[in-house]
């Protein structure tokens, strides 16, 4: 075979490849995009990402979703989208997005729902108590909202904590970088030492420093023996922390001020004020007992006729 023959097969060939080919690209289904694994557009960032459970102290439960049944969290577990975690007294969790990735940490009687888990997002509800959160280097945007206020707060960086009281009230206390609060469409930035507080149904505060201490002052005003089934209290603790009396939640002002009408049993009543903010602190005050009396009394002596 002469070397014009070779020549010439090899390029009918190759005509005939690159027809094969053209008419692959002409009419084959292009709506599909094709996915390259670490490429833009891949999905990886929308796929469902997984917190795993780093550590566990006392009693801690999580639940799934559809109203399943609260079951003990133990280290190592793995908690999904729609899960929620729970700490009972005394107890504590964190929960980490791996090596290098964010932390939360759940305080004692804290509950937290996650929303939304994925590689680049993740969003959290506190339904009460006391949520922390340290930003790791994975550039993980995280929203932390909480029940019944519509303050969201958000974070690349830094570390962050959200406290939620008993009626609804939020405070966020940033100890590292600076997050976003926004509530009622308004937006504040908080800065590392700083806090800002939000109150039900209002915008957040102007971010102030975060108190050097916590600070509690209550009294109450009466005898110590009274024939009514209540008692008033009043009180001043530091900007945002929650208020507790007798285990019931109380409402506080911007200033911290707060006062409190405690039913009482008959006979003798304790009167215990707790109060916690969101950087961890608690304190404690326990008020003389009262002591309730709605018997008549007794009457003595003869009846004369």
């Amino acid at each position: 075979m002469t070397r014009s023959i070779i020549i010439a097969l090899a390029v009918v060939v190759a005509v005939f490849s690159a027809g094969l080919v053209l008419r692959d690209y002409l009419f084959s289904d292009r709506s599909q995009p094709v996915l390259i694994p670490g490429a833009a557009g891949s999905g990886d960032a929308a796929r469902p990402a997984q917190l795993t459970v780093r550590r566990v102290a006392g009693n801690v439960e999580r639940r799934g979703a559809d109203g399943e049944p609260w079951q003990p969290l133990a280290p190592n577990a793995s908690v999904s989208e729609a899960d929620s975690v729970r700490t009972d007294q005394g107890a504590s969790a964190v929960l980490s997005a791996g090596e290098g990735g964010m932390e939360i940490e759940l305080a004692e009687q804290s509950e937290l729902a996650m929303h939304e888990l994925k590689r680049d997002q993740a969003k959290v509800v506190v339904e009460r108590g006391r949520v922390s959160a340290a930003m790791g280097k994975g550039g993980t945007k995280l929203s932390v909202g909480a029940r019944d206020n519509d303050a969201v707060v958000e974070a690349k960086q830094g570390a962050f904590a959200v406290l939620r009281d008993g009626e609804g009230q939020v405070a966020v206390a940033v100890t590292e970088g600076d997050v976003a609060v926004t509530a009622q469409q308004t937006r504040v930035q908080v800065g590392a030492g700083e806090q800002s507080v939000v109150p039900k149904n209002q915008p957040p505060a102007k971010p102030t420093r975060i108190p050097t201490s916590l600070f509690l002052k209550v009294s109450r005003s009466g005898p110590a023996r009274v024939n009514q089934r209540s008692t008033e209290l009043a009180g001043m603790t530091s900007p945002g922390a929650a208020v507790f009396v007798n285990g019931t939640a109380v409402t506080t002002d911007a200033t911290g001020a707060f006062t409190a009408k405690v039913p009482l049993q008959e006979g003798k009543n304790q009167l215990h004020v707790s109060v916690r903010d969101a950087m961890g602190r608690s304190r404690q005050e326990q008020l003389a007992d009262v002591t309730v009396d709605t018997q008549p009394p007794k009457l003595k002596g003869k009846t004369v006729w």
